[in-house]
């Protein structure tokens, strides 16, 4: 009987590194994702404040239009985050 093996390639540490880094990051998106289509739903029935959910967006650390005036040179600023 004629057994024929295939020769797997040979592995690349950092392919195999950066692939699972790749599956993390897909995961860290997909729960991100998640967590602002929630903000979303809750402000929309009332359940949160468009102030709480500012914060909450920038406690997940998203950029939002009204960050704008943040920046140097801005003609209109929030000077800083509403409290909640």
């Amino acid at each position: 009987m004629d057994h024929k093996r295939e020769v797997e390639p040979p592995v690349d540490p950092l392919q195999t590194a950066m692939l699972a880094e790749l599956r993390a990051a897909h995961i860290r998106a997909r729960l991100l994702q998640a967590d602002i289509e929630a903000l979303g739903i809750a402000l929309r029935h009332g359940l949160i404040t468009a102030a709480q959910a500012l914060v909450a967006l920038h406690d997940l650390g998203m950029p939002t239009m009204l960050d704008v005036g943040s920046r140097p040179g801005d003609t209109w600023a929030m000077r800083e985050l509403p409290k909640c």
